[in-house]
């Protein structure tokens, strides 16, 4: 008996390995080599975390590429590479990809480097700008088009936030959701009172 139970366990390990690497396949194949096979990010590339991301928020995003909401002039831009990386694949594919890194485990973030950040100032204008929609800890939204913001380091957030203010982001006519953060965006005119947010949201992960 305590041989039989001995090959079961055995048996059932092989198969969760297995189920695993079968799980992530999709992911693997087509998103590990810039975002990670933890899908933690790679800030050489500016390929973001995806771990704090919803499936939902994702596969919009993935389609805004896909349909040309978020192209670039820059071909060196990370939003090309993206838009060049999955210009190819099928959309049953790509949604299999993000149902997959959907699942994995919150990856640790790529803190930045030691700055002096006023993280004070910062969680009042977050407070005030940017908690009703990406919730008060930063995790997000989905039924108001809010994604999280934790998980991200400053430089990623600064990034986005300024794309969107200066047009670059969310100026599509059928992206509801990146319009609607394109208006948002001129609250924080100032780049300190952009850095002081981010880095409070940077703060707020555990």
């Amino acid at each position: 008996m305590r041989n039989y139970t001995a090959r079961l366990l055995c048996g059932l390990s092989i198969w969760v390995a297995c189920f695993a690497v079968h799980a992530s396949e999709h992911y693997e194949a087509h998103c590990a080599a810039c975002h990670g096979s933890d899908g933690g990010g790679n800030v050489a590339l500016k390929a973001p975390n995806l771990t704090y991301l919803s499936e939902p928020y994702m596969k919009r995003q993935v389609a805004a590429f896909k349909q040309g909401w978020r192209q670039s002039s820059d071909a060196a831009s990370p939003s090309a590479m993206m838009t060049d990386a999955i210009e190819s694949l099928d959309s049953t594919l790509l949604d299999r990809a993000v149902s997959e890194a959907a699942q994995l485990t919150p990856a640790a973030p790529k803190r930045t480097p030691s700055k002096e950040f006023d993280l004070r100032k910062g969680r009042s204008q977050y407070t005030a700008f940017c908690g009703s929609c990406h919730g008060t800890t930063a995790i997000g939204n989905d039924r108001l088009g809010a994604p999280a913001l934790v998980g991200f380091e400053v430089a990623y957030l600064v990034r986005q936030y300024r794309a969107f203010a200066s047009g670059a982001r969310g100026a599509h006519k059928s992206d509801r959701y990146g319009q609607q953060m394109a208006r948002l965006a001129k609250a924080l005119p100032n780049a300190d009172q952009i850095e002081n947010v981010m880095a409070y949201v940077e703060s707020l992960t555990q």
